[in-house]
């Protein structure tokens, strides 16, 4: 699914124990960022965690996170020296089902 410009989610939606694909085009990769992470929780930004994402060849950034929410996952993005991207402060989400 194309959540925007900047992120897209596969599979949409994403159900209990699947793999979740997140794919990063925002503001840190278009500011020259070289290491790009996911932050991440669920369900309320429980048990925060952070993966490194890697570039694919077309530029875009890419995690994949398994789901374990009830609800819902919680996202956003930070680069190595700690800029944030977490969308004007609302971060991303996305259902579990």
């Amino acid at each position: 699914m194309h959540m925007d410009e900047r992120v897209k989610l596969d599979p949409q939606p994403v159900r209990l124990g699947e793999t979740l694909k997140i794919k990063y085009n925002g503001l840190l990769k278009s500011s020259g960022a070289q290491e790009i992470y996911l932050h991440y929780g669920h369900d309320g930004w429980k048990e925060p965690n952070a993966v490194m994402m890697y570039q694919l060849p077309e530029g875009d950034f890419t995690a994949e996170i398994t789901a374990k929410a009830c609800q819902e996952i919680n996202f956003c993005f930070k680069d190595r020296v700690e800029n944030w991207d977490n969308n004007s402060g609302y971060n991303w989400k996305c259902d579990v089902i």
